[in-house]
């Protein structure tokens, strides 16, 4: 389970069996504290960045079984004006990571081409095996206090072939990344087209095949 810092985790249920439950007993560590106790069904909240554990102790004319769950709880930067993020420092962005879920080719820092400065992040997707899952996590950001920002990102692409599908996700979560939901997933066609087209030579884009996409959330300028 994971969650962002000063959020609620719904719906903590009780599945225990081999009896008539006669009393249920709700704990949580790292100043989590629980609210609406409604016997077998229980919400927590979480304030504190760090591991929290949550105990649940159920009791029958058996005896007490206890079971225990640990949640991630992450903080998150609070964004109230236009925020900047640059890829123009060395290496990776200080808060972001990248995650090589598949091993082999990856996001790198480039420096062949920027589309508002010097440098980039690249991933060669031409050489990249079949299937292969990377990705770039930005930091942590809270918007509670900006709900009417923007995402504004730019990318650059080029298909290799007609037939070469690369899928190109960007992604939002509400929970501090216990679950995303995609913003933009465009086709490999629709993201070659105005960009780079398809070709087999190494791609270095002007400024010209640089996209610009806005999404809901704050400004992110890369």
């Amino acid at each position: 389970y994971t969650i962002c810092a000063g959020q609620t985790l719904v719906n903590f249920k009780d599945f225990s069996y081999n009896g008539t439950v006669t009393s249920w007993t709700w704990s949580a560590t790292n100043g989590a504290t629980i609210t609406t106790p409604n016997g077998s069904v229980t919400n927590v909240y979480f304030p504190n960045a760090g591991l929290s554990v949550v105990t649940l102790s159920a009791q029958n004319s058996f005896g007490i079984g206890s079971i225990s769950r640990t949640v991630t709880v992450k903080s998150a930067t609070p964004v109230t004006t236009n925020f900047i993020e640059s890829f123009e420092g060395s290496g990776t962005p200080t808060d972001w990571s990248v995650d090589n879920v598949s091993g082999g080719v990856t996001w790198n820092q480039t420096s062949n081409a920027g589309s508002d400065g010097s440098f980039s992040f690249l991933m060669d997707g031409s050489v990249s095996t079949s299937l292969a899952e990377d990705v770039l996590y930005m930091p942590i950001m809270d918007f509670a206090s900006n709900p009417g920002a923007i995402l504004t990102f730019d990318y650059a692409y080029r298909r290799k072939t007609t037939s070469w599908n690369d899928v190109f996700k960007v992604q939002l979560s509400n929970d501090c990344g216990g679950s995303w939901k995609d913003v933009y997933a465009p086709s490999a066609a629709v993201m070659a087209s105005g960009s780079g087209g398809v070709g087999t030579t190494n791609f270095i884009p002007v400024a010209s095949e640089w996209k610009n996409q806005d999404r809901k959330s704050t400004r992110l300028n890369s």
